[in-house]
């Protein structure tokens, strides 16, 4: 009866750490659609503000108000950026318009994020998160 009762609990111990490890989170953040590195806050650089949340992102180039929001999705530590709304300059600061939808792609490495606009060379904004 007692190596039965020894036989049970060392069963029940290998099941006990058997599921931790199955329920164990990996490491791996999310943000945006698509899962990947965690680019939800705050991210500064050159003059430029970009904070996300969950979905959406907005940017600050300098001037104290947002001047374009957008959505985003992460593949691995690619974020692809696509702006929703922008001031266009001729309104009031801060009041935005429908954007047909710029595209920015970004590399995060770590606590560093490089954007670049696709079709336009010489933008490439190097930010660090806060």
């Amino acid at each position: 009866m007692k190596n039965a009762i020894k036989s049970l609990a060392i069963i029940a111990l290998v099941a006990v750490i058997g599921f931790s490890f199955v329920a164990c989170d990996n490491g791996s953040g999310g943000g945006g659609s698509g899962g990947g590195a965690n680019i939800v806050g705050t991210w500064k650089g050159s003059g430029y503000i970009y904070v996300f949340t969950a979905t959406e992102y907005t940017l600050d180039k300098g001037s104290g108000s947002i001047e374009e929001k957008g959505t985003y999705s992460v593949n691995g530590n690619t974020v692809t950026l696509r702006s929703t709304h922008t001031d266009d300059e001729t309104n009031v600061p801060g009041q935005l318009t429908p954007d047909t939808g710029t595209t920015r792609i970004g590399t995060i490495n770590g606590n560093t994020m490089t954007i670049s606009v696709q079709g336009l060379s010489g933008y490439i904004v190097t930010l660090t998160k806060q």
